[in-house]
């Protein structure tokens, strides 16, 4: 991820485009236990998060992020705030 947002921002005008993100980025899950898979997607989650709060504030170098989903319900929250519009 931290490498597709540093291509992007070196790459501009660009579009970043995730099809199916609830599958890349689902709640990061508070019940514990489990085989660890929570951990690992708790990690992507805040590795975009990371990502994205980590983009550069030069509006001519800002990758334009897009991403859909048919189930926006699945998604971490703290993606969803990320995005400024969303489309139902």
């Amino acid at each position: 991820i931290r490498a597709v947002f540093k291509f992007a921002e070196h790459n501009h005008p660009c579009i970043v485009f995730f099809d199916e993100i609830d599958g890349l980025l689902p709640k990061r899950d508070s019940r514990g236990g489990g085989g660890g898979g929570e951990r690992v997607d708790a990690g992507v989650v805040t590795e975009f998060l990371n990502a994205v709060d980590g983009i550069t504030t030069d509006q001519k170098r800002k990758p334009f992020v897009l991403a859909a989903t048919n189930f926006p319900w699945h998604l971490d929250g703290g993606v969803l705030r990320r995005f400024q519009t969303k489309l139902y």
